[in-house]
């Protein structure tokens, strides 16, 4: 009987046991789904406490329990509970980010404890990162913020009114920045605070003191400018310039008493003392700077060798260039780079026949005759794969080549060769070349010289990354303009806000003006350009030609006769004189319109539109 009895009492008893593991395993289960999701948890309450702490601090519109809140935030932390809100959706944002889970974790099926910091502890340690910076770098900012209010407004301490200790940095500013006061007095303590609130920023951040630095003196250049431009401003003018830096026929230089009309004068310099008309469309040009010279054989179709009549000018020597190193080209290595280029293609099932390589200074092109019935479409692509086989970071392929039947295949050389402007200006296509405008542009792949007429292509932008030649291309296109025409066919208006670029062309004598570097100066200049299209739009309608080339070939075929009812001055002849081109150069266009756009805007937009016509 006893051991029957015995029995049953166990069953008895196994109830609350299985109740128990019961109960155990559903808060493990409970606790497994919170440390699942604790970091989302966390994220949400920080930045719903960061929520109920602005609207308690900045809006009061969380009723008594805001105004306690704001009591207790204001005696703690001071003036620096206003910026809680912020640090608090901060850390949230942070945890948010943080606790995403790994994609392995996840995919192994395995306990998310695991994927949160403890089975996997470099993937936990990396996702608990960004919240451990946000929070010891708050503390840190905490910390400086507070001491820092604390002395500057006159240390009150804790015996002190409530509504002092929230003016100033609470409790924690007394805590730290009276502490601090007391063994390092008022300078040593604005040292150490402001010293652990950089610590903080360094760490929210995760700036580096050198970056920091070089984001500051980027952020204080262009304020360094304007200074400069301030003071130059003060003891000089572009109209104060010295006479040997502009030829005698530059702006501002004229008869006795006549008033500065160049582009580098303001409107109030250029106008002058008394009212008087307008000079009639049908007078002679006005400009000194452009009628000071007689009429002579213009270069609107006319090179450097095929001018007509002589000029007073005289052209530089191409010997004052220098001359790149011949090189012979190595046909040994482009053939066998040809053969590694046919072998890949024949890998991926694209028989070839592989013909002459065609070597340029910087690309070889490959020419290729594909078998019948290979599909062009599967050689191009091809690309990525021939880039690879041919070690190079890009392929271009031409399919097919112009006038021939066949594929090319252009990849950058091992060995780029420089092509030097001089040998450019040198070549017989520069010799060639008619219009006073054409300039230096390179060599092509077959070593052709190309030279590009910037009449046809007047606005010309030049962008891309530091380093990739913007400010060579710049000087090679002046100098071309330099070396192959004269004052009489080219005047040039150059707009150097660096200051560093255009200072070498000072003394030039195709320059309108001295270079300008002070952007308000360069919308005088650009403004002195809108005025002279017009006048010129205005000569091109009274004399009836279309642009200037047909009114320069017109004058200087003496075909145009002088406007009637005006007489000649001092025995120099009157009539239409010729319009030289004018070339306007902008360097750092985008620093320009940074720092007078609405002074340049309009009048690059109007240059932009109408001026090309006219020679401008």
């Amino acid at each position: 009987m006893a051991s029957r009895a015995s029995k049953p009492s166990r069953r008895a008893s196994g109830g609350p046991r299985s109740g128990r593991r019961a109960s155990r395993r559903g808060s493990d289960a409970v606790g497994s789904v919170v440390r699942r999701h604790r970091r989302d948890i966390w994220g949400l309450a920080s930045i719903l406490v960061g929520l109920l702490v602005a609207g308690s601090v900045w809006f009061s519109a969380v009723g008594p329990v805001g105004e306690q809140v704001d009591r207790v935030l204001s005696a703690v932390f001071g003036l620096v509970r206003v910026a809680l809100p912020i640090g608090l959706g901060a850390v949230g944002v942070a945890a948010l980010r943080g606790g995403r889970r790994a994609p392995s974790a996840s995919r192994d099926g395995g306990d998310d404890d695991e994927g949160d910091g403890r089975g996997d502890g470099a993937a936990g340690a990396e996702r608990s990162d960004s919240v451990a910076r946000m929070v010891l770098g708050g503390v840190l900012l905490l910390v400086s913020s507070t001491g820092l209010l604390h002395l500057a407004s006159g240390r009150p301490g804790l015996d002190d009114t409530a509504e002092d200790l929230g003016s100033a940095g609470g409790v924690l500013g007394v805590a730290f920045g009276g502490f601090l006061h007391a063994w390092t007095a008022t300078w040593g303590s604005v040292l150490v605070l402001v010293f652990v609130g950089l610590v903080g920023v360094i760490v929210v951040t995760q700036m580096t003191v050198r970056s920091a630095a070089a984001a500051v003196l980027a952020a204080l250049r262009p304020v360094g400018r304007l200074l400069r431009s301030a003071v130059v401003n003060l003891f000089s003018d572009i109209k104060d310039a010295p006479s040997d830096h502009r030829p005698a026929d530059a702006p501002g230089v004229g008869p006795p008493g006549a008033a500065p009309t160049g582009p580098g004068d303001s409107p109030q310099a250029a106008a002058p003392p008394d009212p008087a008309p307008a000079p009639a469309p049908t007078a002679a040009p006005s400009f000194p700077e452009l009628a000071a010279a007689p009429a002579k054989a213009r270069g609107a179709a006319k090179g450097r060798k095929r001018r007509r009549d002589p000029s007073k000018w005289s052209l530089p020597s191409p010997d004052l260039l220098v001359a790149a190193p011949s090189r012979e080209i190595d046909h040994a290595e482009a053939t066998e780079r040809g053969q590694l280029l046919q072998a890949t293609l024949a890998r991926f099932d694209v028989p070839t026949v592989l013909l002459e390589p065609v070597v340029g200074p910087t690309v070889t092109r490959f020419v290729l005759e594909l078998d019948e019935g290979v599909r062009v479409s599967k050689l191009e692509s091809l690309r990525k794969d021939i880039a690879l086989a041919m070690a190079s970071p890009d392929v271009r392929i031409l399919s097919p080549i112009p006038g021939r039947r066949a594929i090319g295949v252009e990849v950058p050389n091992l060995d780029r060769q420089v092509v030097r402007l001089g040998d450019v200006l040198r070549s017989p296509e520069a010799g060639e070349a008619e219009h006073p405008l054409e300039v230096a542009i390179g060599r092509d792949i077959n070593g052709h010289s190309i030279m590009m007429n910037l009449a046809t292509t007047p606005h010309l932008l030049i962008a891309g990354a530091t380093g990739a030649g913007k400010s060579s291309c710049l000087n090679s296109l002046i100098t071309s303009v330099l070396m192959r025409s004269t004052p009489d066919d080219v005047r040039m208006i150059l707009v150097d806000p660096k200051r560093v670029e255009m200072g070498q062309y000072d003394r030039v004598p195709h320059l309108l003006t001295a270079p300008v570097t002070d952007p308000r100066k360069a919308a005088n200049a650009l403004s002195w350009a809108v005025r002279e299209m017009d006048r010129r739009y205005d000569l091109l309608h009274e004399t009836g030609f279309r642009d200037i080339t047909g009114y320069n070939s017109a004058v200087e075929a003496g075909s145009l006769k002088p406007p009637a009812g005006v007489s000649a001055d001092d025995g120099e002849p009157t009539g239409y004189q010729s319009l030289p081109f004018v070339l306007v150069v902008v360097d750092e266009l985008a620093d320009l319109m940074m720092v007078a756009a609405r002074d340049v805007e309009e009048s690059i937009a109007r240059i932009a539109q109408m001026a090309r016509a006219v020679g401008i």
